[in-house]
């Protein structure tokens, strides 16, 4: 596949020296980034059990194409051509720009390249050409993955030439999407310094992750097959400002339907890109060579204008509270600034972390008969059960996670360190793991659940926030002791996790089918059955604390 893109590349030859590229080199450092892309994992790929990833792009390339399959039966759904093509072109520019978040962020910003071949006689102009084709043929190949069966479905549903017309219109929108993502990151780079643009990008991803899971639980509900064989899209204003409306005029006069709005739609969808082509190759050159220099060279130090009294960080005021020792408060501590600092563990965890909210949000309301008559149909239920357990399921993930990092050679300082019992560690892992990430999400999903039910449901949601405790600790001792930020993480994706990954979604599911039953019996078992998992959950938070080294290093060993 590199050397066809490659050929395909050496078409244009001509065409890419005239911008002042040094074609030769540019070719070089082009076919080296299409080698790795072999080599690392793609967001779509993440949960494959393979410690070393062969052929991802390949396999990715398969997942999209499953993808865009579903959305192409929409085609026969929708008679306006302006308006099916225009919800497909949207989902493929969704979907690469996301890609291009995701998993492309790294490359476009990669400095890797700054410290290796700037010393070297390479242009800044052959640098950011080579990036960018390398991101173009990338999310191209995505793009066309999600369109094949577009394609195919839109020859049958609105003309036989729809397959060719569609692919020029592809590679515009492909144009359009990096150009936006570079003017962004440009933007950005000018406004903040370099760790916040970091975090910017962090929680860019982390929102893109969020988008998607979402709307894949939110657009089927949205969404009625009677409203969308009547859709059109041509007498809406703001069909001029949205550029997959444009993609899809040239389809739509391809049917037959020519009028003002489907030709000024046409020019724009090809001459704006060719515009945003010839600004990305020329005026923003220069610029992203010297945003990429500034980035390499890392963030400067800051002077500070304001005697501003030393103040005790929040950690640091929590950990008075909670922690019952010396070892356990330093390692509180420690746990709660790297699960605020580390950028892998925050884009594994934050989009699970708010998905539960979004599933509990989900699960409550899709209960509702009617607009009008939402808080009467929830309060006649008994659904809140639902949004408080799924919280129960998501949070023990924080606490399988905080053993993971990218950096594990720095564990060895926890057997260098004079500690007499590890427990005192994992204990104060799994205060952080509930005070930071399990307690906040608790309390909104309580808090919503207390203003619906009223005081009634305030046993139910004791016990729901009891079994939550039962549950995270209970996943602590199943998945193994580990120390915080101490495992690889591609240790997790090993395929004998299976068992235990069930056990994750089961334990939670089991609590709330008693709660349920209890309920059914008679309310005042909720409050029997309080007590008995707090009696249960200190059992085993003792055992947990008690963790010894011989146990530690016998976890560490498997």
């Amino acid at each position: 596949m590199v050397r066809l893109i490659l050929r395909c590349f050496d078409l244009f030859a001509r065409l890419i020296r005239r911008f002042g590229v040094d074609y030769d080199q540019f070719r070089a450092i082009l076919g080296v980034r299409l080698v790795m892309d072999n080599r690392r994992h793609m967001s779509a790929m993440r949960n494959e059990g393979q410690k070393k990833p062969r052929n991802t792009f390949f396999w990715t390339l398969c997942f999209y194409t499953f993808m865009g399959l579903f959305m192409s039966t929409m085609m026969f759904q929708i008679p306006s051509a302006l308006a099916g093509v225009t919800i497909i072109h949207a989902f493929v520019m969704t979907m690469v720009g996301m890609s291009l978040v995701a998993d492309l962020s790294a490359v476009l910003l990669d400095t890797t390249d700054v410290a290796i071949l700037h010393p070297r006689p390479v242009s800044g102009r052959t640098l950011l050409a080579a990036r960018i084709a390398h991101i173009s043929a990338y999310l191209s190949l995505l793009a066309l993955s999600l369109s094949a069966g577009s394609m195919i479905a839109g020859s049958f549903a609105y003309h036989p030439l729809f397959s060719v017309v569609f692919l020029a219109t592809l590679v515009c929108s492909v144009v359009m999407v990096v150009f936006l993502a570079q003017v962004a990151y440009l933007v950005a780079m000018r406004l903040t310094d370099t760790e916040r643009f970091r975090d910017l990008i962090l929680y860019c991803q982390i929102g893109m992750t969020l988008v998607m899971l979402g709307g894949y639980q939110v657009m089927p509900r949205l969404m009625s097959l009677t409203s969308l064989k009547t859709l059109t899209i041509d007498d809406r204003w703001w069909i001029y400002y949205f550029p997959p409306a444009w993609f899809a005029a040239p389809i739509d006069l391809l049917t037959g339907h020519v009028g003002v709005v489907q030709i000024v739609l046409s020019v724009l969808a090809f001459v704006v890109p060719a515009v945003c082509l010839i600004v990305v190759a020329g005026p923003l050159a220069p610029g992203f060579s010297r945003a990429l220099s500034k980035l390499h060279d890392g963030p400067t130090a800051k002077k500070s204008t304001t005697d501003r009294p030393n103040r005790p960080a929040i950690g640091s005021r929590i950990a008075r509270v909670l922690t019952a020792s010396a070892t356990e408060r330093a390692a509180f501590e420690l746990c709660w600034q790297l699960t605020g600092r580390d950028r892998s563990f925050k884009q594994r965890t934050y989009p699970t972390v708010a998905f539960s909210l979004i599933m509990g949000g989900v699960m409550v309301f899709n209960t509702a008969s009617g607009a009008t008559d939402v808080l009467g149909t929830l309060r006649e239920s008994k659904v809140y059960l639902f949004a408080l357990y799924i919280v129960c399921m998501m949070a023990p993930i924080t606490i399988i996670q905080l053993r993971f990092t990218t950096q594990l050679e720095a564990a060895w300082v926890y057997f260098a360190l004079p500690i007499a019992r590890p427990g005192d560690v994992l204990v104060a892992a799994f205060k952080v793991a509930v005070v930071r990430f399990a307690l906040p999400v608790f309390f909104v999903v309580a808090v919503l659940t207390f203003a619906v039910w009223g005081v009634g449901v305030l046993d139910d949601i004791i016990l729901a926030a009891c079994a939550a405790l039962l549950g995270i600790v209970l996943q602590a001792l199943v998945f193994g002791r580990y120390f915080p930020f101490s495992e690889e993480f591609v240790a997790s994706e090993q395929t004998g996790q299976l068992g235990r990954s069930i056990l994750l979604f089961l334990v939670p599911a089991t609590m709330a089918l008693i709660h349920y039953v209890m309920l059914l019996i008679h309310p005042v078992t909720v409050w029997v059955g309080i007590p008995l998992v707090l009696i249960a959950f200190i059992l085993l938070i003792r055992s947990y604390a008690q963790t010894s080294w011989p146990e530690m290093r016998r976890a560490t060993a498997r």
